[in-house]
C-alpha cells in the first residue's frame, strides 16, 4: 500500500510541477520547449528502464507459459471449478 501511495504522490507531483515549469519556460525559449521537455522525459524514462533492467539479477528459473484460449470447452478441465461457477467446490 505504501508503494502505490508513494507512486500516486510522485505522479501527481510530476503532473503538476512539470507542466508548470515548462509553461514558465515558454517565454524565454518559445513553444519548442514542449518538444524538448517530452524528449527529455522519454530519454530519462528509457535510461531508468535500462538501469533497472541491468540492475536486477537474472531469474533463476521460470515455468513455461501456456496460453489457454478463453472460448475452449476444456477450460473446465483445466481449472478446479465446476461448470456452474461455484468457486469453492470441485468436481467429484
Amino acid at each position: 500500500m505504501t508503494l502505490s501511495s508513494n507512486m500516486l504522490l510522485l505522479w501527481a507531483f510530476g503532473g503538476t510541477v512539470g507542466p508548470a515549469i515548462v509553461t514558465a519556460g515558454v517565454a524565454p525559449f518559445g513553444a519548442k520547449i514542449f518538444f524538448w521537455y517530452a524528449i527529455a522525459l522519454a530519454v530519462l524514462f528509457a535510461g531508468y528502464a535500462l538501469w533497472r533492467l541491468y540492475r536486477q539479477p537474472a531469474a533463476k528459473s521460470r515455468e513455461q507459459f501456456v496460453a489457454y484460449p478463453q472460448t475452449s470447452p476444456m477450460v473446465y478441465e483445466w481449472t478446479p471449478h465446476d461448470e456452474a461457477g461455484d468457486s469453492g467446490k470441485t468436481k467429484p
